[in-house]
């Protein structure tokens, strides 16, 4: 797992610093945008989603889960021309295929997803201090009120959002003060922002982080999307991407010059990837079995 510091927006021309916990995650849909494809308002609680979203935008959904609309159509006919031919993976995952994930993810094969959250709950106090580095010194828009540091923690294909639990709640552990003597100076507040394709995944990791009072604003859409959308929110933001989800694209460097583009100067990138196989550490019949 690898954790980045935004500078000057860039992520791949090595002006960031890592730091490493692991390198691992599960097998996830990247999330690519249909192409002419829409995003579209769904029809549950979670549609709520991020303030000043602009729904009118988007086509009204008759039935996100079983109908093709023409854009979509549109969208699968032009992806089977290339020579790739691989439609968006983001089809997958309508909610019954998101339910069938996570109950993929549940098996003792698929070591990913328990491996990928193993690693962050034993290196959470790290890495949320990484999130806060120098949180003082940032410019005054990332202030809520004086001296109340404001940040966001958004995750791509967020899905049941098990995984970061560790991180908000190591983040509710820190000292409130940010060299601040006085302990009512420096609050801290976060905000998490699950972003995903299925809005059954959103309304069911909605009601786990709401049942522990946590500050969640759902988005509900692709990745792309979620980008344009949320990177222009008041503060540090945290964007998290796990999984292994990178290895799902044909070419992963577009999305990847696409997040540091939305990146701001202070932001970071919780990146997961899975590790290659290894005679001793990880042999390639297990990685067999948790992806077929």
């Amino acid at each position: 797992m690898m954790f980045f510091r935004s500078s000057a927006n860039r992520l791949l021309a090595g002006g960031s610093r890592t730091l490493s916990a692991s390198r691992l995650a599960r097998k996830r849909a990247s999330f690519s945008p249909p192409l002419g494809g829409q995003v579209r308002r769904p029809k549950s609680t979670a549609a709520a989603m991020v303030e000043g979203a602009d729904w009118d935008k988007y086509e009204e959904d008759k039935n996100i889960n079983n109908n093709v609309d023409n854009d979509d159509a549109t969208a699968i006919v032009n992806s089977i021309k290339f020579s790739a031919a691989l439609p968006s993976v983001a089809y997958l995952y309508d909610d019954h295929g998101s339910e069938l994930f996570e109950e993929i993810t549940r098996l003792d094969e698929y070591y990913l997803t328990r491996t990928e959250l193993a690693i962050l709950q034993k290196n959470a106090n790290e890495m949320v201090r990484f999130v806060d580095e120098n949180a003082a010194n940032d410019d005054d828009e990332s202030f809520a009120t004086p001296r109340t540091f404001h940040s966001s923690l958004i995750e791509l294909g967020a899905g049941s959002g098990q995984k970061l639990h560790p991180l908000l709640d190591a983040k509710e552990k820190i000292p409130k003060s940010l060299s601040s003597s006085s302990p009512q100076e420096g609050a801290t507040m976060c905000t998490y922002l699950p972003a995903d394709y299925s809005s059954s995944a959103l309304d069911m990791n909605v009601g786990v982080y709401n049942a522990n009072r946590r500050d969640v604003q759902p988005y509900h859409g692709t990745h792309e999307s979620a980008l344009a959308a949320l990177h222009v929110r008041r503060g540090r933001k945290t964007w998290a991407y796990l999984g292994s989800s990178l290895g799902n694209d044909v070419d992963p460097v577009p999305f990847l010059k696409n997040l540091a583009a939305h990146c701001g100067p202070r932001d970071r990138v919780l990146l997961g990837i899975d590790l290659a196989a290894h005679p001793d550490r990880k042999p390639v019949k297990m990685i067999t079995a948790a992806y077929n």
